[in-house]
């Protein structure tokens, strides 16, 4: 029997391309029925509607409490100075104003790199380069109470020691008390540091004995205050001091109020007026100056008295001779002109003056204690004001204030004549009971 082998292939596998090939996709869940996929699908729409109402709602009163709250805050940015309103630029210079509007946010940029560099240089002792710096950095933040204080003291105490006489030394001096008044507080009503700054240099380097030129300030300081109130305290008790500086407190404010309350001062300005003068500041010292000469005792003494250079000599002569014009000016055109240089010049409020006097006694405000009670007393006020009192040494304050009055107990008696130039600062008991 032959064997026969039979060779068997495998049966041929139809060729697939690619583009018979298909990719199946996962089906998704087959539900049963109907209520199967409304029971699954309700949860998470229930849950989206819950979400998005309470969000809503949360927005809402967010808005609502931002009404609320929107003054308050915004009464509170202007209370710390925190923004520059159309109120706080009366008064600044057209360049501040011009430059402060350009450099919009830049201007806190500027400030700090300036303000570093003028801290630098006042380190390295070069101080004419660092008040230049500070100048730039009031005109670009004037709002900076920093920046008022330390250009005033650095005029005060680190300039006036490179001085190379005694009047430039008074120079600087009064130059960083003006800056003070006349520009620093008007800017920075709230700030107290800069009213403590103003007295702390009224106390310690015309009052003190730090400088070597003191005495000389003191009289400088003596005779630009004598030439405006004169010597309301000497030869006078408490009552008469007071009393005496009441009458200025009390007068007109403006001029026109003076004439409508006394009409017999109107021939008395039209006087002043023909002979070449005008009712204003110059005009109060000039006859201060006269004043003050005239009732010089080393000059009745030693030279005799002379007629001061430099005045309009047929007014003075005017008003010294003519009665009808005398009374008027000494009684009611002085002392609103006296209330009037008080508030205008240095910036000093002569009820709160009054109010002083009345609670610690006859201030003489040619004394450098007697204002710098004034400026200490009045940072006391703003610092009691103010909501932000971070940093603020009240104690320390307080302390200076009854140093002062200690001052005023042992030398605030003054004798000044004009002429010679002397002060003579003696004790005053009347200061006693207050310490």
């Amino acid at each position: 029997m032959v064997a026969m082998s039979i060779a068997t292939t495998p049966p041929e596998r139809p060729s697939v391309t690619s583009s018979q090939i298909r990719r199946e996709k996962p089906s998704p869940p087959v539900l049963r029925n109907q209520s199967q996929l409304a029971t699954a699908a309700t949860p998470l729409a229930s849950t989206d509607w819950i979400a998005e109402s309470l969000c809503v709602a949360i927005m809402i009163g967010c808005f609502v409490c931002i009404g609320f709250l929107s003054r308050s805050i915004s009464q509170q940015r202007d209370d710390l100075q925190l923004v520059m309103s159309i109120e706080g630029t009366e008064g600044i210079p057209p360049h501040v104003a011009l430059t402060t509007a350009a450099l919009g946010t830049f201007r806190g940029l500027a400030t700090d790199i300036l303000w570093m560099r003028a801290d630098e240089l006042q380190n390295l002792g070069q101080y004419f380069e660092a008040q230049t710096l500070a100048e730039w950095i009031t005109t670009l933040q004037p709002h900076f109470p920093n920046i008022w204080s330390f250009q005033a003291i650095n005029m005060a105490y680190n300039i006036t020691p490179t001085a190379n006489d005694a009047m430039e030394r008074w120079n600087w001096v009064s130059r960083g008390m003006e800056l003070l008044r006349q520009r620093g507080i008007p800017l920075n009503p709230n700030a107290p540091k800069l009213y403590e700054e103003l007295g702390w240099i009224l106390l310690d380097k015309i009052g003190g004995d730090r400088d070597k030129e003191h005495w000389f300030l003191k009289q400088r300081l003596c005779a630009d205050m004598q030439e405006v109130l004169g010597d309301k305290t000497s030869g006078r008790s408490t009552a008469e001091a007071i009393e005496s500086f009441r009458i200025v407190a009390d007068a007109a404010d403006t001029l026109d109020e003076l004439i409508d309350q006394h009409p017999e001062v109107e021939p008395l300005l039209e006087v002043i007026r023909r002979l070449g003068g005008q009712p204003d500041e110059e005009f109060l010292r000039m006859l201060g100056l006269v004043v003050m000469v005239n009732s010089s005792g080393d000059a009745s003494i030693t030279t005799g008295r002379g007629i001061v250079s430099g005045i309009n000599k047929a007014l003075v002569g005017t008003l010294q001779v003519e009665e009808q014009y005398r009374e008027p000016c000494i009684n009611l055109l002085i002392p609103h002109l006296q209330k009037r240089t008080l508030i205008d010049h240095y910036k000093m409020d002569p009820d709160r003056m009054l109010s002083l006097m009345e609670k610690y006694g006859p201030l003489d405000w040619r004394h450098p204690s007697a204002q710098g009670i004034y400026w200490m007393e009045r940072g006391i006020e703003k610092s009691s004001e103010s909501l932000n009192r971070q940093g603020r040494d009240e104690l320390r304050v307080i302390r200076r204030r009854l140093n002062m009055i200690a001052e005023l107990m042992r030398t605030g008696r003054i004798n000044y004549d004009a002429v010679s130039d002397r002060i003579d600062l003696l004790p005053d008991p009347r200061f006693i009971p207050v310490y």
